[in-house]
């Protein structure tokens, strides 16, 4: 029998979809039960289904079908997932002429199924080769999706490539140029003017155990996300919602990030550890649920980046003084309002009314920036006090020039508003304050001044 006249039995899952759907709903499952257990489970709702413009399809196969589809072939989308969702795939692509439910479970049970119905050799199959080789083995021809011919038993009718994860694939995933906030673990060094390269070298580990520890957090996160990255522009490229990551493969990853920093944490005093270990709780929680909760999701993220701060004076054995505590609170609830000002700006840009996955609307606006900018404000309030208190006095000779620093801020936040207004400022603000030319001149100021306040009179 000629191929064109077989019918042509296309796998969803991991073939003609780059994604796991059944896979990403285990992780979002696995991850949810801790906040499900803290009575909290209805922050993380159960996903509809998921939307067939937004899933990432296997170019180099959806190309292919489309030209077998021209050609005459008769083709069937096969899939354990809901009967709805594969029609209403089948609907939106309108390559398929039949639509066929696959049992959930081994992959044997699946290709035995299959000769129930066509009959061993009665049909073709595109599939990946791992989970699918048996339904492969028992087609008359196979239509591989990535690597593994070797393992094919059966003619193989063509090779089609997969997404492949690279090393810079994994590097976005983990978000490695955010580890740049975990240059806050060094302000109590700076604050306490110590030069002692043993606890700068502590500093140095407890940094990279933050980053460590907030890479498997953005795992999970992207993992609990990933159908509302799918409905924004920029987020849609992230690894896990554009295919090009498996689910599996982030959850595995992530247990090995926390086991490393917890590793790196043992060699720090203990008090470093339990900081870190409430950062991990607290970004879980926020990750899980409480981002969605308006005001409160900008306290936290406010309190997460202080506990940079906390850690690094526990990892030196520093004690904080309250006016570091307290300017580190209001300049981060800023940054937070910043952050999620600018998410807002994008989503009225884009003519939506709702963030989804967050608690706010378009029309909170003019409240987020209020709260923000006024945040910024008594953060510099907090630096005035601290200039003209008399704690300022033993630390710096010529204290003066500490106005040069609070001059500083007050421009850059400021500056930082008026972009984020204007939709032009699209990072994480400290992410964006380090690509900045700008900001990284305003720093180097600030740097100057406060050099210039330690220098004796």
């Amino acid at each position: 029998m000629d191929s064109l006249q077989r019918p042509l039995v296309v796998d969803l899952d991991r073939a003609l979809l780059a994604c796991d759907l059944a896979a990403e709903g285990r992780a979002r499952r696995w991850v949810g039960a801790p906040l499900a257990a803290l009575g909290l489970g209805e922050a993380v709702a159960e996903e509809g289904e998921p939307d067939p413009a937004n899933l990432p399809w296997n170019a180099p196969v959806l190309d292919w079908l489309r030209a077998q589809h021209a050609a005459g072939r008769r083709l069937v989308l096969a899939s354990h997932a809901r009967d709805s969702f594969v029609q209403r795939v089948a609907r939106h692509l309108a390559l398929f002429d039949a639509v066929l439910h696959l049992p959930a479970g081994d992959a044997d049970a699946r290709s035995a199924a299959l000769v129930a119905r066509y009959g061993a050799g009665g049909y073709d199959f595109l599939g990946h080769g791992g989970c699918d080789l048996p339904a492969l083995n028992s087609a008359a021809g196979a239509v591989l999706v990535g690597p593994g011919a070797g393992q094919l038993q059966t003619a193989p009718l063509a090779t089609l490539a997969a997404p492949r994860a690279g090393w810079r694939v994994w590097l976005r995933a983990l978000r490695v140029h955010q580890w740049v906030k975990n240059l806050l673990v060094f302000l109590p060094l700076l604050a306490a003017h110590s030069a002692d390269p043993r606890l700068w070298g502590q500093a140095l580990l407890a940094s990279l155990a933050f980053g460590l520890c907030a890479s498997a957090v953005y795992l999970l996160n992207d993992l609990l996300d990933v159908e509302h990255d799918r409905h924004h522009p920029r987020k849609r490229q992230r690894p896990f919602a554009a295919g090009l990551l498996r689910a599996d493969q982030g959850l595995r990853v992530a247990a090995l990030l926390v086991g490393a920093a917890a590793v790196v944490a043992s060699l720090l005093p203990w008090r470093f550890g339990l900081v870190l270990a409430l950062y991990g709780l607290m970004t879980s929680l926020y990750s899980l649920g409480l981002k969605r909760i308006a005001i409160l999701d900008v306290l936290w993220l406010a309190a997460l980046y202080t506990l940079r701060v906390l850690a690094g004076a526990a990892a030196c054995a520093i004690l904080p003084s309250v006016w570091l505590l307290c300017f580190s609170m209001f300049a981060f609830l800023s940054l937070a309002c910043l952050k999620r000002y600018t998410e807002l700006i994008d989503l009225q840009q884009r003519e939506g009314a709702e963030a989804r996955g967050r608690g706010y609307q378009t029309d909170d606006l003019s409240l987020v920036a209020v709260q923000g900018n006024a945040a910024g404000y008594l953060a510099v309030l907090v630096l005035i006090l601290y200039i003209n208190s008399r704690d300022v006095g033993p630390l710096y000779p010529s204290p003066y020039w500490l106005w040069g620093v609070a001059l500083v801020l007050m421009y850059w936040f400021n500056r930082s508003w008026w972009l984020a207004h204007r939709g032009r400022l699209h990072d994480d603000p400290i992410v964006y304050a380090v690509r900045d030319r700008a900001s990284r001149w305003l720093g180097l100021t600030a740097l100057a001044c406060l050099l210039l306040a330690s220098w004796p009179a």
